[in-house]
């Protein structure tokens, strides 16, 4: 049993990328709040960048709506 090789630590970090990015942008995200934006960080945990694309075309930017 030896360490990993590169190619196997590059796979791990892409993987890593893949599933925690949609999660931390989905819950930095101010298109939703309270339990609505748990309900989609679930959504992002169970269903990665699906989840994050629905929420980018479902729901309108809080900025959008009071332009001020």
């Amino acid at each position: 049993m030896g360490a990993p090789s590169l190619v196997q630590i590059i796979i791990l970090v892409v993987l890593i990328f893949l599933v925690i990015v949609p999660i931390v942008l989905v819950a930095i995200s101010n298109r939703v709040s309270g339990w609505q934006k748990l309900l989609w960080v679930v959504g992002a945990v169970i269903f990665s960048w699906l989840a994050y694309i629905a929420l980018r075309i479902t729901t309108k930017n809080k900025l959008d709506e009071n332009p001020e």
